[in-house]
């Protein structure tokens, strides 16, 4: 997948508020949408950043929730995707997998090595975003790659689970059937078909 480079948006010096308040909804969106599928669960959130999404699934009803990333916030433990040892019932990585970049033991694709660690140590499923190279051209130098729809479908090929697509764009968060209807892409894995999404 070759590495795009576009307009670099520097969003790090905004509040949360005014992350919130951008047309994309920034993470919180996803945070959301998030919510509403692990109410009553455990959540392990990679790439957690400062926390501010474990609280907004916490408080959506997640019955434990923990967090890691290689810069961790006050209440984020120190770790990458690959660290996870335990299981717990889903776990959230939002905005993470674009950074993924491949090494001398994946050369090539270890987002796909990367998102099946995940699915190993989930119970329920996996929920991950990602910015649609095709509409949002982030270009955010820390990105080792952006997907197309078309390398989104790539992605996911060969996962036999029930796999939900949501966009966030434009607030609220719908399901949609196509990733060319995305500006963002949401994903939610089941890897249990009888675990029902809600709507």
């Amino acid at each position: 997948m070759p590495r795009r480079v576009g307009e670099y948006r520097n969003y790090s010096f905004e509040t949360l508020e005014k992350q919130l308040s951008r047309r994309d909804g920034g993470q919180g969106e996803w945070y959301k949408i998030a919510g509403s599928l692990v109410r009553g669960y455990t959540v392990m959130d990679v790439g957690a950043g400062s926390g501010y999404g474990m609280k907004i699934m916490k408080k959506a009803g997640a019955l434990e929730v923990s967090g890691i990333d290689p810069y961790p916030g006050r209440d984020v433990e120190y770790g990458r995707g690959e660290d996870i040892l335990g299981f717990y019932d889903w776990i959230t990585c939002m905005d993470v997998i674009e950074h993924i970049e491949d090494d001398e033991e994946h050369p090539d694709r270890k987002d796909k090595y990367f998102l099946k660690h995940l699915l190993d140590h989930a119970r329920i499923g996996v929920f991950l975003s990602t910015p649609n190279w095709d509409t949002y051209h982030a270009g955010n130098l820390l990105h080792y790659r952006e997907y197309t729809p078309d390398e989104m479908r790539e992605l996911l090929e060969g996962l036999d689970y029930d796999i939900w697509q949501y966009d966030a764009a434009y607030p609220p968060p719908k399901r949609v059937e196509s990733f060319e209807d995305c500006t963002q892409f949401g994903v939610a894995i089941f890897k249990n078909r009888s675990n029902p999404a809600p709507q």
